[in-house]
């Protein structure tokens, strides 16, 4: 009996050795160990939803191809937990989606026809609520609360009512003004509907030096999507492009909006990553002095 003890004892030792590195343990001299196991057990066939979590603390190896395809893949994956481990991923590490084909499937996830995925993404959210400071998923909570999938309704209110803060959010306030469950909304006072229609919009669909529109770039964003101006529905997109500025402007201080500041920056090079930096791919729209900001001020200085 004590030689099979011993044996066992030697049979899982070394598999007790190779579990996968924390984040919060030390890399030392045995970084490059760690992230070999790391890089071994991501790209594994059947890859398990912790070697996602531990390729987090190694973003550095992202910059390898293999990894970048395996991530691209996972994005895609029809087991929910692996497409929640990759959205997870690339929400943890934001240089992940400095690589264009990443970066799109992505977006595409917050946006696209497959609501399953728009609802194991609010669940992830529910689990970790500090996924919800970024844009994409405060864009997809405030859709999702007035969707006609009762499921996606549900779980997005859930959200809202577990993170009182979302409902001073503009997009999340006006969504839940049009609920059933208007009772969580914060009373804010929006930017007015009539001056949107009539000022803002068509700034939308004024084209720039390099002979495009911000709707043309912005029909499939994450964010603020602009969906092109169809004949006979004219009004109804337009106060869906209304719903999905609310998602990029700051009440509190009007000049700090995302909808002003981030048309000023210019592109960023191609091929690089601008983190911490709201450089906008379409370049610069408009300077300060310019009548498309000073009309976007005066749409939001109202409601301040």
């Amino acid at each position: 009996m004590r030689h099979l003890i011993c044996l066992v004892m030697l049979l899982v030792l070394p598999l007790a050795g190779a579990a996968l590195p924390r984040a919060s343990e030390p890399i030392g001299e045995t970084g490059s160990q760690n992230a070999e196991r790391v890089r071994a057990a991501f790209l594994a066939p059947e890859a398990a939803v912790e070697a996602f979590e531990a390729l987090a603390s190694f973003p550095e190896l992202l910059q390898e191809r293999p990894l970048q395809i395996k991530l691209f893949r996972s994005l895609a994956s029809k087991k929910v937990e692996i497409f929640q481990a990759a959205i997870a991923l690339c929400l943890r590490v934001p240089q992940a989606t400095q690589f264009a084909m990443i970066r799109r499937r992505f977006n595409l996830s917050f946006v696209g026809p497959d609501a399953r995925k728009r609802q194991s993404i609010l669940e992830l959210a529910l689990a970790e609520t500090s996924f919800l400071k970024d844009l994409r998923l405060v864009s997809l909570v405030s859709e999702a609360l007035s969707a006609t999938d009762p499921t996606l309704a549900k779980t997005a209110l859930s959200l809202v009512r577990e993170e009182k803060w979302m409902q001073r959010l503009p997009a999340i306030a006006e969504a839940l003004s049009r609920s059933t469950k208007s009772l969580y909304s914060a009373g804010l006072k929006l930017p007015d509907v009539a001056f949107f229609r009539n000022k803002v919009a068509p700034i939308f669909e004024v084209q720039g030096e390099d002979e495009k529109t911000c709707i043309d770039c912005h029909k499939g964003h994450p964010i603020l999507r602009l969906k092109p101006v169809e004949p006979g529905s004219k009004a109804e997109q337009t106060l869906e492009h209304y719903r999905a500025s609310l998602r990029v402007i700051d009440l509190e201080k009007p000049e700090n909006s995302l909808l002003l500041t981030k048309p000023l920056q210019e592109a960023p090079p191609e091929g690089t990553y601008t983190s911490g930096v709201n450089r906008h791919g379409g370049g610069i729209r408009w300077a300060r002095e310019t009548p498309e900001y000073r009309t976007l001020l005066q749409w939001l200085r109202p409601a301040k």
